[in-house]
């Protein structure tokens, strides 16, 4: 009973939501008004990680991106490279307030997610905000091959892996809508596991593939046994009879067989055979050729797959093709401008079409340095398989959410700023990781890519960027929990325990530790900027403040339009509007509450915060204390 009680305590610690540390956004110059542009030149931080990212002032081969080394970034240079990519988090908390309050519609405006956390505790948080709202999931986890980054006890590794994804995987299936697919990465080695984990969860009628993606180019000399070529893609769906795979574009050999030997208006084309075996009753009459042949009939066994009188439709429309003397077999001219513009995704996915892990390789290493991109170089995924993956799973116009939480070096993110730009689209990213390489890879490759299209060693090639905002957040784990647990009696309860028989240690559990911050110390929220934790970061305990308006916004799955800051008699009010996953518009205001007289608190709130028309909401949440009306 004693060991059962403390288990459930820690499975209750676990289970638990978990705060919202930092939030931060990384936006294009273009979408920041220019008025902020003075503050900006004058922030030495962000100035600094512009060169640092960029190369701003040096020659990046191609082109000198910025002039010589001496280059003077003032108001003007800013206004020429729309694509810098501000980060809120080298400016005080006013302009993150004022730029914030800028956008009309700010989770609309925002085009990726990436939040630093284990995906358990991400995916727990993540469910009201996007429950059946994802339309793709992408994952790679670790393939537990041994040698990889999957940490397991003793002789539990194949079983310990499989509670990993089968926990994972049920907490990410809430967030699908009816439409949705699943793709997964792995190799021979978890295949057959894998595929009934999904399969208990997604049933078997919703199986859509197993595709096989060749991922070496060259085999591999040292291979004991065979060398290992491929690895497997399996996808589920949702529910599969509402979901058709999107056409993956037309290949260059595919249309250049379409030829225009007869200089045809209509523009290329290609022949195709009018006769087939299929009996048809109307498809056994002569036919005479252009060039004076007459052709008594189909060849044996076969029928012309047209009528007459159709066959002659056709001819008058210059839709026939009997060769360059007129006496060849007729053939039906089948334009390139009328064929679906697109083709049947196949299960064999050949590295020529979508890459190989060399490729991946050079790719991360074109954009990052080795020393930061060496962490995840045992399983590189190309982007090119990933834009194949999101061209089958999403739409290009549409404002579909993709969800990786095996983020790795954040192909996805980076394949999904590639189809945007190449098609204007508007697909949607969220990214989760738990690496330390969240920030020496995954953030700067997104910023990069959103600054240029194309790298070489580090530089950019081209300021083709595309305009974008990403949010990233940092969350609260289970490791950062245990350490802000406090007893309300500090010292005495092991004591307590010990003499007095029959005390509970469920109560000693739940009770006695009701006011420790990890639990949401209602007392603390008089002071909601103020909220702190203690973290651990590189192996020391420092106190943190806990970004408790974004972790409310999550709780409540608050899509959020506008955030608005007031200032009243020393006071700072900050507000958020939006809409819950319901529609139910909704605003949560918050404010210190120590010293605050309450009617002018009322005064304010009710004449000057919830005036404002675009704040009209049918629920209204405050912090602490309050005596506004219907709040």
């Amino acid at each position: 009973a004693f060991l059962a009680q403390i288990e459930d305590f820690q499975k209750k610690l676990f289970e638990k939501k978990k705060f919202v540390l930092k939030s931060e956004y990384c936006i294009t110059l273009d979408q920041v008004p220019e008025s902020f542009y003075p503050e900006i030149v004058a922030n030495p931080s962000q100035i600094e990680e512009w060169k640092a990212l960029y190369s701003i002032g040096e020659s990046t081969g191609q082109a000198t991106l910025s002039g010589s080394r001496g280059t003077v970034i003032d108001i003007e240079f800013l206004k020429s490279h729309p694509y810098l990519v501000l980060d809120t988090k080298f400016f005080p908390q006013k302009f993150k307030d004022q730029l914030l309050a800028s956008f009309e519609d700010l989770d609309d405006a925002t085009g990726g997610l990436i939040v630093k956390s284990e995906n358990w505790q991400a995916l727990n948080l993540l469910q009201e905000r996007y429950r059946e709202q994802v339309k793709c999931i992408y994952i790679d986890p670790p393939y537990n091959t041994g040698s990889d980054e999957f940490l397991y006890k003793d002789n539990y590794q194949h079983s310990s892996w499989l509670a990993m994804l089968n926990s994972r995987l049920l907490l990410s299936y809430p967030l699908m809508g009816d439409t949705s697919t699943f793709f997964t990465s792995i190799d021979d080695n978890e295949l057959n596991a894998i595929s009934l984990i999904e399969t208990q969860i997604f049933g078997a009628n919703n199986f859509i593939a197993t595709c096989i993606w060749q991922k070496n180019y060259a085999p591999k000399s040292s291979a004991r046994h065979f060398s290992v070529d491929h690895d497997y893609i399996t996808i589920f769906a949702k529910k599969a009879d509402n979901w058709i795979p999107n056409a993956l574009p037309r290949t260059k050999e595919q249309d250049s067989l379409y030829t225009n030997p007869d200089n045809d208006p209509r523009g290329p084309w290609m022949s195709n055979n009018i006769s087939a075996r299929n009996y048809y009753s109307k498809g056994t009459y002569p036919i005479k050729c252009p060039g004076g042949r007459i052709i008594e009939g189909p060849p044996q066994g076969r029928y012309w797959v047209y009528s007459k009188e159709k066959f002659q439709e056709l001819d008058k429309d210059k839709r026939i093709w009997w060769g360059e003397d007129g006496n060849n077999t007729p053939r039906e001219k089948i334009f390139l401008s009328e064929v679906k513009q697109g083709r049947v995704p196949q299960t064999l996915w050949l590295y020529k079409d979508v890459g190989h892990t060399q490729d991946s390789k050079r790719e991360i290493l074109s954009i990052i340095p080795i020393e930061f991109a060496a962490d995840v170089f045992s399983t590189p995924k190309p982007t090119k398989l990933m834009q194949q993956i999101l061209r089958i799973g999403t739409d290009d116009k549409k404002k579909e959410v993709i969800l990786d939480f095996f983020a790795g070096s954040g192909t996805i993110a980076h394949a999904t700023l590639n189809l945007n730009r190449e098609k204007n689209g508007n697909r949607r990213y969220i990214l989760v990781e738990m690496a330390g390489y969240f920030d020496t890879l995954i953030k700067p490759r997104i910023q990069k890519v959103m600054y240029s299209s194309e790298w070489k060693e580090g530089k950019p090639q081209n300021t083709d960027g595309i305009s974008h905002i990403f949010k990233y957040l940092t969350m609260e784990q289970y490791e950062d929990t245990l350490n802000n647990i406090e007893f309300k009696e500090a010292g005495t309860v092991q004591k307590t325990l010990m003499d007095m028989e029959g005390y509970l240690l469920r109560y000693m559990l739940d009770f006695e530790t009701r006011e420790s911050p990890c639990r949401m110390n209602v007392a603390k929220l008089e002071r909601p900027f103020e909220y702190t934790l203690r973290i651990t970061r590189d192996n020391q305990l420092h106190n943190e403040t806990v970004d408790l308006v974004e972790t409310f916004n999550y709780l409540l799955g608050l899509k959020v339009r506008r955030i608005r800051t007031f200032k009243d008699n020393g006071t700072t009010y900050r507000v958020v509007h939006g809409e819950t996953l319901a529609g139910q518009p909704t605003t949560v205001i918050w404010r210190t509450i120590i010293g605050l007289d309450l009617k002018k608190d009322k005064k304010f709130i009710e004449e000057t915060v919830l005036k404002d028309p675009k704040l009209k909401a049918e629920r209204v949440y405050i912090n602490g204390d309050f005596h506004v009306e219907g709040a």
